[in-house]
């Protein structure tokens, strides 16, 4: 648990978000890690994740936290969680990219 605590407190740091550090693990990362492990092994129909699927557990986990970080207001207009696209159609293809301010 220590070493996926750790990956997982460094993809948020590649993703702007810093976990502050303290003697204990943070409780909330925690969760997301033990979060993101039940809906993979529910997804896999299995009772363990298997070693393949370690880097989306990190990447789900570290999603699952800035979620819940972003629908509890604490991360402030630091993260913009609206969709790239605005519009896709498939017959002669067409995308419409939404307006980055």
């Amino acid at each position: 648990m220590a070493d996926i605590y750790e990956d997982v407190v460094a993809r948020l740091a590649m993703l702007g978000y810093n976990v502050p550090q303290t003697d204990s693990p943070d409780a909330a990362v925690t969760y997301s890690i033990n979060r993101a492990a039940e809906k993979i092994k529910a997804k896999i129909n299995r009772t363990e994740i298997p070693e393949g699927l370690y880097y989306t557990h990190i990447d789900m986990a570290a999603g699952l936290f800035l979620k819940d970080k972003k629908a509890a207001g604490q991360l402030g207009d630091a993260f913009d969680f609206s969709a790239p696209a605005k519009s896709i159609t498939e017959g002669d293809v067409s995308v419409t990219f939404a307006r980055v301010a």
